[in-house]
């Protein structure tokens, strides 16, 4: 799978791979079958705030995947920029993404769809 993921991002470095994020294609290839019209799909996401960017990190062995947020866990502002993030990732609209537990915790599971 690293060594996929490489390939990937030379072809997205070579500008050979148009429309999508690097975050986009690393997701779609850790998660081929992540996401189907008219299901919901339940991710477990730890989070990791106050970073110098909000980017995809890694998956966990049990699934449970790593995001750093730039912004601070205050009034919801982790959440927010979390649901921004998924939304912009997977190219769905926001009020489609919920969290549903662990919206005042680091580990957070997420209801798309």
């Amino acid at each position: 799978m690293t060594k996929l993921l490489a390939v990937v991002q030379k072809f997205w470095n070579d500008n050979i791979i148009d429309g999508f994020t690097l975050q986009t294609l690393q997701i779609l290839i850790m998660f081929p079958p992540l996401l189907k019209p008219h299901e919901k799909t339940y991710l477990r996401i730890k989070v990791t705030t106050k970073q110098p960017k909000t980017e995809y990190l890694s998956t966990l062995d049990d699934g449970t995947i790593k995001i750093r947020l730039k912004a601070v866990p205050e009034k919801g502002r982790a959440n927010e920029e979390l649901i921004r993030f998924l939304a912009e990732v997977f190219s769905i609209q926001k009020d489609t993404i919920e969290i549903i537990a662990g919206a005042t915790d680091t580990v957070k599971l997420v209801r798309i769809g």
